[in-house]
């Protein structure tokens, strides 16, 4: 437990019952902003994190400056928020690993996402997305699980990394069918999309980019069809119900931010994302909005432990 810091458990995290000096946060920011992005630079999730930073900059009159800190599914970056001073300086932009699944996958981590963070707000969510060869005769999931059935081998299928989100999906999808699936590891959603199209493997599930137009997608895996990807079904509608999952962007703060700062911070945020210019630019990445209070944002986080315990124990997943 840090000393000169209030402590701050789930509950309170989620009513917003934070310490800190209310004379300071109504000043702040009086100088730049660091905002770390606990990945390589160039993803969804550093694209995301650019926009809404430039909102923050142009409303708040200071600079939110990128930092890009990867490694370790995001527990490089995380950690360093976590260690840092709570006045509203040092923010992490946060995902579905650092919040959630690291704490599931590793055996230990430098810092805990329930108690060493302050919520501010939950931006967006981009799906994963089921694809195949064009030439490929399956036109669904249905047709794929048909596949998996005929074949020989198990089913081929990409995933951006070990323990993503993608990867607990094609586990989940195998689960829910009764299939056998060999989930094959790529650096990023790129090449998931270049090894289908090589053939290199029977299908992959990326986050969305725009460059899956140039594969057959057959199913996307949000609760809703999305416009950047007209006329594909949603992995429910194509005959798997329980699959429904994607990779969410939120803002977060060292445990004990200040109160104020936090509301600033969301009200600036939750305004930007009900505009048309920002789902317009959010659309653009794959993502659709989200906003609202940071309670929001602590709520999708235990859905996303509800939804994922049961998928990382079943496959015994642990990593270093």
């Amino acid at each position: 437990m840090r000393t000169n810091r209030c402590t701050v458990g789930a509950a309170a995290l989620a009513a917003g019952l934070l310490c800190g000096s209310g004379a300071s946060a109504q000043d702040w920011p009086t100088r730049p902003v660091t905002m770390i992005v606990p990945y390589a630079p160039g993803g969804n999730i550093d694209q995301a994190a650019r926009l809404f930073a430039r909102e923050l900059s142009e409303k708040l009159g200071q600079q939110f400056i990128i930092e890009s800190k990867g490694g370790a599914g995001g527990s490089i970056g995380a950690s360093q928020v976590a260690k840092s001073k709570p006045d509203g300086y040092t923010l992490l932009v946060t995902a579905n690993g650092p919040s959630v699944l690291n704490k599931m996958l590793y055996a230990s981590l430098p810092y805990d996402p329930d108690t060493d963070f302050t919520p501010i707000s939950l931006i967006s969510d981009v799906p994963q997305v089921f694809i195949v060869n064009p030439k490929s005769p399956v036109g669904d999931l249905k047709g794929l699980v048909a596949l998996a059935k005929e074949k020989k081998d198990a089913l081929t299928i990409g995933h951006p990394g070990v323990g993503t989100g993608a990867h607990l999906t094609a586990i989940w999808f195998a689960n829910l069918t009764g299939i056998n699936v060999i989930p094959v590891a790529y650096r990023g959603a790129l090449p998931i999309v270049t090894a289908v199209l090589g053939g290199e493997i029977d299908a992959g599930l990326p986050a969305y980019i725009p460059q899956v137009h140039s594969a057959k997608a057959i199913a996307v895996t949000s609760a809703e069809r999305v416009d950047f990807l007209q006329g594909v079904p949603t992995a429910s509608e194509g005959g798997v119900a329980n699959v429904s999952s994607g990779t969410f962007t939120a803002l977060a703060a060292p445990a004990g931010t200040p109160s104020e700062i936090v509301a600033k911070m969301n009200r600036i945020l939750d305004a930007f994302l009900k505009t048309d210019e920002a789902k317009k630019q959010f659309a653009m990445l794959g993502a659709r909005t989200l906003g609202g209070p940071p309670e929001r944002l602590t709520e999708r986080m235990n859905e996303e432990k509800v939804r994922w315990a049961p998928i990382v124990k079943s496959a015994d997943i642990k990593l270093q």
